[in-house]
This record gives C-alpha cells, structure tokens and sequence, in this order.
C-alpha cells in the first residue's frame, strides 16, 4: 500500500531524495561525490538522525520568520553573534516605525 508522501512524489527520508547531496553523500560513486564541497565544520555524527527528525510547530514557526526577515537562524547565542559580526540588527528589531515615546 503506497503512503501519502509516496502518492504525493515525496519521500519518508531525506536520503532517498536522488537529487539530495545526503544521497550522494551515503549512496553516491566517487564521481559524484566529487562534485559536493567539504563540510566546513566536522560532520556532526548524527546527521542523518537529525535530517530525518521532524520539526515541531514553534521550530518552523522561528525558521519561517528568519526567512522573512532574512535574520541568522540558530541558537541564541550564535544569532547575537552574527547579528554583531555582520550588522544585522534591522533583522533583530521589530518592523515599522518606532512607536513615539521609545
């Protein structure tokens, strides 16, 4: 029986995506492989785990309004560092015009 994301054209793990660099990465010959950059920090060991992971409402929720407002998407911390390192603050503070008194 064919599950609702099969029906759709989706797949139920990332890896099974062909055109996905996770595919290439795990399934991928040395020929393809050779066309993805190296990882810029180690390879978290769990990657694939936490690619799989579903998000949760409030996840999406932030990861859609850093979309929105072009704003770091991260830990707090990591986003007030890059927020002060590369002059983001419009993308911290909210939209429109001061409020009078403030």
């Amino acid at each position: 029986m064919e599950s609702n994301a099969q029906r759709a054209g989706r797949v139920e793990r990332a890896e099974e995506w062909p055109w996905s660099s996770v595919q290439v990465r795990l399934h991928g010959n040395a020929e393809a492989q050779k066309l993805l950059s190296r990882w810029p920090v180690p390879e978290p060991p769990d990657y694939v785990k936490w690619l799989n992971h579903a998000s949760g409402k409030e996840e999406v929720e932030k990861i859609r309004q850093a979309i929105r407002r072009s704003r770091p998407y991260g830990s707090e911390q990591w986003v007030s560092k890059a927020v002060r390192q590369f002059g983001l603050e419009c993308t911290t503070r909210s939209r429109g015009r001061p409020k009078k008194g403030s």
